[in-house]
């Protein structure tokens, strides 16, 4: 997991004045008047981008405005907003798995309350799908600074990372020779969807919401990747299937994976069942390589983590 280069989509100012709660601030700011905050994106081709504005109430930041529409096409959006004190959320992506919980957001919720969830199946509400993509505010201290608006134009930054995790399947044919598995590749037009019909995936402890700072409770995640609509064929003749995106387990706990392996029909191989326990962090994929052995009918299994290689905008793809 060393040398992880994040996709990342930058908002930059032309002018900041900024404090964080640790930094001193006025003890209080004028109500009176307006101030002009420009937002500006960097990235042309990256993913619409909400900014939910926090305005603070006493103790308390609550939610005040969203500011998604009026891009302009250079990637800049100014608006006027009243004089305060202020803490923005910045997001891109989400859907109709992941959204912004409480939802509708009224004048009083509370910045504290707010969180991205994962929607259960319908059908079985104990249950989880593959998650949206999500990008928010990296790192944490971005979401939680405190900005003064009382007069002088002013630009607010972020710079915004996936908060998901993938998990994929890629299916292989070999032996192992007491180090590492030897590929045994296909000879055309034969691949190893010959042997496999289809994985299906069930992923305990997976994250149930996530916000700019953590992730938190606990979702259980299944897919079933049929090799047919999933496949991405090697000229070896083996597979990769793309597998569910997840929110990663809070506090850094380990993914239960329960993978099982569903062979074709007359196939020699048997259906397999592989209880693995690993570990994995946004804006990551945890690589499942399955081994369709020499000796049937094992399957031999390794484990890997694929960093992103190299930056890109925020919706050039994902783990290419």
């Amino acid at each position: 997991m060393n040398n992880r280069i994040l996709t990342t989509i930058f908002l930059t100012a032309a002018a900041l004045a900024a404090c964080t709660d640790t930094e001193p601030a006025p003890d209080s700011v004028s109500a009176a008047g307006k101030t002009r905050v420009v937002l500006k994106q960097e990235q042309e081709q990256a993913r619409p981008i909400a900014v939910y504005a926090f305005r603070q109430q006493g103790e308390d930041f609550l939610f005040d405005t969203l500011f998604r529409d009026g891009w302009t096409p250079r990637g800049t959006l100014s608006v006027r907003m009243p004089n305060g004190r202020y803490k923005f959320l910045f997001a891109s992506g989400s859907g109709e798995i992941l959204t912004l919980e409480p939802a509708p957001l009224t004048p009083g919720t509370n910045w504290d309350e707010v969180a991205f969830e994962m929607h259960p199946k319908p059908e079985d509400p104990s249950m989880w799908g593959s998650a949206d993509e999500l990008f928010l505010q990296y790192p944490a201290s971005d979401a939680n600074r405190v900005y003064i608006l009382g007069g002088s134009d002013q630009t607010v930054p972020a710079r915004l990372t996936r908060a998901v995790s993938r998990i994929d399947i890629h299916l292989k044919r070999g032996y192992h020779d007491g180090v590492q598995y030897v590929e045994v590749p296909y000879t055309a037009p034969h691949s190893i969807l010959e042997e496999i019909e289809r994985v299906e995936l069930r992923a305990e402890n997976a994250g149930l919401r996530v916000t700019p700072d953590a992730v938190s409770g606990s979702a259980a995640v299944e897919a079933t990747l049929a090799a047919a609509d999933y496949v991405q064929l090697t000229e070896t003749g083996f597979a990769t299937l793309e597998g569910p995106l997840i929110l990663p387990p809070a506090g850094g706990a380990d993914l239960d994976l329960t993978v099982e392996v569903v062979p074709v029909e007359g196939a020699g191989l048997q259906p397999v069942r592989l209880d693995l326990w690993e570990k994995v962090e946004r804006n990551e994929i945890l690589d499942v390589t399955l081994w369709i052995t020499a000796g049937y009918p094992v399957v031999g299994v390794e484990i890997g983590y694929a960093p992103i290689d190299r930056k890109q905008d925020g919706d050039s793809g994902i783990w290419e």
